[in-house]
């Protein structure tokens, strides 16, 4: 039978782990709401990221046809046929999300890369052919990457250009709503867990753990021990 002390005790150790659950959830409340937020900046990256996923996986996750689509398409716009290759890309019907725009966005990657790289002085219809392919682009995160590279080949030889471009894919970017998964989750219910399994484990520990240490404390009292007298001599 559990003694009125031993649930006193363990109601106490109960109160005990409810505070500190509850420290737990206020040091995880301040520490979303002080900690360091998502920039644009790296929200354009993780949307670049995601929308590469279907080239990320070229190998088992793309079919066959889908790759010589985009191969094709990286020709034509070699090739100067920039209407092709967007026809070639819309052609597609890869389900995965933000392919298209993926795709196109390697276009106009490998496209600066073989008309810029090794030219000391590349013709304007250069940049305004890569851009007309980067204008196709729906998501406005890939879109402002896409101008980025498109700045990044200007800037050796047209500076002002390349500010230019930039300044575009700078709207683009801070111009994109923030989506709830940028907000930092300040509260969890699953967050509860923490002072209601606090308290069980507190209330347990010290209901079972009392008995014993009161039986280990009393083995140790000093008992009553008879003293004989001295025998007088």
């Amino acid at each position: 039978m559990v003694h009125a002390g031993s649930l006193r005790a363990g109601l106490f150790g109960a109160v005990v782990g409810i505070v500190v659950g509850l420290l737990i959830i206020f040091i995880s409340v301040v520490n979303a709401l002080i900690g360091p937020r998502a920039l644009p900046r790296d929200r354009a990256a993780e949307a670049r990221a995601q929308a590469s996923v279907a080239m990320a996986d070229t190998g088992s996750r793309v079919p066959d046809s889908e790759q010589n689509l985009r191969r094709i398409a990286m020709v034509q716009a070699r090739t100067g046929d920039i209407d092709g290759a967007l026809t070639t890309i819309n052609a597609s019907k890869n389900p995965v999300p933000g392919s298209k725009d993926a795709v196109k966005f390697d276009v106009v990657d490998d496209y600066l890369y073989q008309k810029v790289g090794n030219s000391l002085k590349p013709d304007k219809t250069v940049y305004t052919r890569a851009r007309k392919i980067a204008d196709s682009i729906e998501n406005p995160l890939v879109k402002a990457d896409a101008l980025r590279r498109i700045a990044s080949a200007q800037e050796p030889h047209d500076p002002e250009a390349a500010k230019k471009t930039l300044q575009e894919a700078v709207k683009l970017t801070f111009d994109t709503p923030w989506t709830a998964s940028d907000a930092p989750q300040i509260f969890n219910i699953w967050m509860l867990l923490w002072p209601a399994g606090l308290a069980i484990f507190g209330f347990l520990l010290v209901l079972f753990a009392l008995p014993f240490v009161e039986a280990f404390a009393e083995a140790l009292a000093p008992g009553d021990i008879d003293v004989e007298p001295a025998a007088k001599s």
